[in-house]
């Protein structure tokens, strides 16, 4: 039988082969694979510590990820983006989108649609990839303006606007508060008076938002379109961009800016049209200038602007504007790019597209954007037709988000190393948002991982035993989903190609779960993500040696002088062009009863996914897989959530959090508003809502005191009188019959929290615990008196994945599983109203044994004969873990001998390890072998005729 499993090692190998090498065919887009299963959420007000500084939330504050929120007490999910956020008096005002994800589905369709599917068959494509984490249904409104009350958390929905309006920019002027719109070839502008009464003080035709403001010299700005305009000949095409500025005697606007005051290769740009940019998208005062930022295709724009000085050439409203980024100016390149003309080629309208300014301690920032939604749509028509559009996917993530500072000397702007440095290799697509509290500089990112997931999700290897059984049922639900929708037939040649590899990979896949044992289905993940890396360095080579045109590529000879050599793609390769090792492995075993015909049974399985095997590496695009690699990479090893970065000089920054508050649909810090009782933030979640929360440096409110305002219903009498024009949306098709419908889960109704009982002290069991990576660990608190509630206890912080807290007898029990061993520790903290306590938990790195010594002190074997050494472990706290240390790298640089014999295999197996060395040449010398700094020991080798 061990012959056998040698040939479902190989069958299984193949199987990786295919799998990996699935999505590069044609490569059709393969739907991710299922979440894990959420907990449920212990229903108490959700708020974390980091180092000094304690986030709540405030809306629905007992929702936690995968939960519906969307800032509407009692839930909305379509309300996706605290789009816009402002302050006056003891309020908070917040403007929303509702529908972002139903338009931007709506492209991605359109996408599908692109590459020869039929429309109702994309939206069904585009619906089982994202595995309904997103809402599909069609909105019957458009955004809100809500209010939230600083001193109770009252969310209050003021305003609600018609179908296909939305809410971009808001911003605090005197006694009222200013809001622009979104919509589609309308742009508006709202007052919100001392009342809390709104009404459009503004409104004009094309362009799609009013998104910038400001306040100068005491008046207010606004940055967008006015339709009024008369374009030139030479810009009839462009944008009517104008800044305006307000009359508050009567609420009118007159222009400081317009079309002919920047260059017509701006004003024609397509970005200034584009439904994602606006004309202009920010605008700040800073030392006596407007400085407005301007979309680009190649990359940002900026000018300043004043009114004209003696000698300044005045524009026809009396102001004078000139360039400070851009492709004319000389001094800041386009998009702050390396050439004047900025990004171009391949990578117009994805890199740097737009940028935001903000004033920190008296010098000006600007921080960019890359149009996210783009590259992802152009990675969805490469991995769906025959274009190669992956790379520019793989530029984008290349190209990390970054922070400028202007230097008013020479007028050019300088990279800020530190926070720039802590967002490289990271899926972060924009810099958000930027606000000051306690003098401190916050700015925020938007992390596109959580998208990027879906065209990675089959190769990410990040698959667990207990995950196996999904992962093979998701590829069978491909497979089904395939048949329902025809693709076997489909008119595109290589998605019908690519769909029935896909179907026989799941039909074999089906046959041998039972022959595979889980640990086997491991250990070749492991192996062939080594693989893919070895792939992202020398594709070329891979593709050389395959053809027989470099057969003794560097990357061939690494492969066969490295690790796992039974497991490596080449040897595989080879195995599937001739079969030769099967035939030796029957031949072997065939004197064995019974065993002939088994293997005979398995040579057949073989040979057939070995057809599949070879027909995909024979397709393989060997520069987008490449891309594909690296993006896989990437988006494997990113922490999914939007991050919080902050610094008290605006040279040195640090990261306050990397994971969207613990929740990863919170891709994005859509806005940052500073208060008395702390720094509000707005986030953008289009999977369950938008959320918001209050980081401030005090202490949680007592979870007795925090309530979980009503639900409220707007009726008819919450619209305003006179409701803006309706924007028609076109409906998503009807989804066909054979797709399954998306389970929306059910809106939450208001809870309150129970009380809090008092806890005078607590105390930790021990002050350290070591859990091994990926093992699960408990440790507990006692509480004085013993009475807490199960709802009292709140969980701060942990470097770990905490599963359960639960209360009894004045024990409080905390268990979690270790996320990683790159961090040596962390606390634990746990606050019980006015109590608290914590203690570490220690991630170990390797489990140590305490003393190795040899079994014998001297070996002797025959030149070019083989043999085997033996070390006895003592003490050794954990087998398995220790297993885990002696095989790889680690284990063949541990046990090395020079010149006279060569290091053929390690093995541990009770408390023993076994070294095979194969005699070179005929001398004597020392077998050294080294597990950690106590544990070491050697043994004398003799080489003879």
């Amino acid at each position: 039988m061990r012959n056998f499993k040698n040939i479902l090692k190989h069958w299984k190998q193949a199987t990786s082969v295919v799998l990996a090498t699935a999505l590069m065919v044609t490569g059709c887009y393969v739907p991710a694979s299922a979440e894990e299963t959420k907990t449920e959420t212990d229903k108490k007000p959700i708020v974390r510590e980091f180092d000094g500084v304690f986030v709540e939330k405030i809306s629905n504050p007992t929702a936690g990820q995968g939960e519906i929120d969307g800032l509407i007490p009692g839930g909305d999910r379509l309300n996706n983006y605290a789009w816009c956020m402002t302050k006056r008096a003891d309020k908070v005002y917040i403007g929303t989108i509702r529908g972002l994800s139903t338009m931007v589905l709506g492209q991605f369709v359109e996408g599908l649609v692109a590459t020869g599917l039929e429309k109702v068959k994309a939206t069904a494509v585009a619906r089982f990839i994202t595995k309904d984490e997103f809402d599909f249904s069609i909105p019957k409104a458009g955004g809100s303006i809500l209010s939230v009350d600083i001193n109770t958390g009252e969310i209050k929905e003021l305003y609600r606007a018609g179908l296909g309006i939305s809410f971009r920019n808001a911003i605090t002027h005197g006694d009222s508060v200013y809001i622009g719109s979104y919509a589609n070839n309308k742009n508006s502008i709202y007052r919100v008076d001392g009342s809390d009464n709104v009404e459009e003080i503004y409104s004009t035709e094309s362009g799609t938002s009013m998104r910038a403001s400001c306040e100068y010299e005491g008046d207010l700005y606004f940055g967008g379109v006015d339709s009024t305009e008369e374009l030139s000949e030479e810009c009839k095409d462009g944008a009517k961009l104008a800044i305006l500025k307000l009359n508050e005697s009567d609420f009118t606007w007159d222009r400081v800016a317009d079309f002919s005051d920047f260059d017509p290769a701006y004003v024609n740009d397509p970005a200034m049209k584009s439904a994602i940019t606006s004309p202009v998208w920010d605008i700040i005062s800073y030392k006596g200038y407007i400085y407005a930022t301007l979309p680009g295709n190649s990359g940002f724009v900026i000018y300043k602007g004043h009114p004209a000085a003696d000698g300044e050439k005045a524009n026809k409203y009396g102001w004078y504007w000139e360039e400070v980024v851009g492709k004319f100016n000389g001094v800041n390149n386009t998009g702050m790019a390396e050439k004047p003309e900025g990004y171009d080629g391949k990578n117009e309208g994805i890199l740097s597209i737009a940028a935001t300014p903000y004033v920190y301690k008296d010098k000006l920032y600007i921080f960019d954007f890359d149009n996210t939604l783009q590259s992802m749509l152009s990675a969805a028509k490469s991995i769906l037709s025959t274009t190669q559009a992956l790379d520019i996917m793989a530029s984008t993530l290349k190209h990390s988000q970054k922070l400028w500072v202007l230097n008013d000397e020479n007028g050019k702007f300088e990279e800020v190393e530190s926070f720039n440095n802590l967002l490289k290799d990271t899926c972060n697509e924009y810099v958000w948002k930027a606000a000051v509290y306690n003098d401190e500089l916050y700015i925020t990112t938007m992390d596109a991982g959580v998208i990027y997931r879906y065209l990675t999700r089959f190769t990410d290897f990040d698959i667990s035993k207990e995950k196996l059984d999904g992962a093979f049922d998701e590829i069978k639900g491909v497979a089904e989903a395939i048949k329902e929708l025809d693709l076997l037939n489909s008119d595109n040649e290589k998605i019908a190609k690519f769909s029935g590899l896909i179907v026989k990979m799941s039909e074999m896949l089906e046959q041998s779960k039972e022959a595979l044992t889980a640990e086997q289905m491991l250990s070749f993940y492991s192996t062939f993500k080594k693989l893919l890396d070895k792939f992202a360095e020398k594709a070329s080579d891979v593709k050389e040696y395959a053809s027989g045109t470099a057969a003794a590529s560097d990357l061939v000879n690494d492969l066969k002088n490295g690790e796992a050599m039974s497991n490596d793609l080449i040897k595989i390769l080879a195995a599937l062009s001739s079969l030769d090792i099967l035939n030796k492995i029957k031949t072997i075993a065939g004197a064995a009863t019974g065993a002939a015909v088994v293997i005979n049974e398995a040579i057949e399985k073989f040979k057939e996914i070995s057809k599949i095997a070879i027909e995909a590496y024979n397709s393989i695009d060997w520069d987008m897989l490449k891309d594909y690699i690296y993006i896989n990479k990437v988006v494997s090893n990113n922490v999914h959530g939007f991050d919080l970065l902050k610094s008290s000089d605006g040279v040195n920054f640090e990261a306050v959090f990397n994971d969207g508050l613990g929740d990863m649909y919170n891709y994005g810090g859509r806005t940052l508003c500073e208060t008395e009782t702390g720094l509000y933030i707005g986030t953008a979640n289009p999977f369950y809502g938008a959320q918001l929360y209050r980081l401030s440096e005090k202490k949680a409110v007592p979870e007795a005191e925090v309530t979980t305002p009503s639900a409220v219903e707007p009726t008819e009498e919450d619209q305003p009188t006179a409701e803006p024009e309706k924007v028609p949306v076109e409906e998503p098709t009807v989804l066909p019959a054979t797709v399954p419908a998306i389970k929306v889960p059910a809106t939450k109704s208001a809870v309150t929290t129970p009380a809090a009982t008092t806890a005078s002290a607590i105390n930790v069991s021990k002050k350290e615990v070591v859990v091994a990576p990926n093992k699960t660990v408990e440790v507990t608190y006692s509480i004085t008196p013993d009475a807490a509630s199960k709802a009292a206890v709140n969980v701060l912080s942990s470097n770990t994945n905490l599963v359960t807290v639960a209360t009894e007898a004045g024990i409080i029990k905390i268990t979690a599983t270790a996320k990683s061993a790159k961090k040596k520790g962390k606390r634990v903290k746990v606050s019980i109203n006015s109590g608290t306590a914590s203690q570490i938990i220690k991630v170990a790195i390797r489990n140590k044994a305490k003393k190795v010594k040899p079994v014998k002190k001297t070996v002797t074997v025959k030149k070019g004969k083989k043999a085997t050494v033996k070390f006895k472990i003592k003490k050794a706290e954990n087998i398995k873990n220790l297993i885990t240390d002696l095989f790889g790298k680690k284990a063949k640089k541990a046990a090395k001998i020079k010149k006279i014999a060569k290091v053929k295999k390690v093995k541990l197996k009770d408390n023993i390890i076994k070294v095979t060395l194969k005699a070179k040449k005929k001398g004597s010398a020392k077998l050294k072998l080294k597990l950690n700094k106590k544990a070491k020991a050697s043994m004398k080798v003799n080489v003879v005729k």
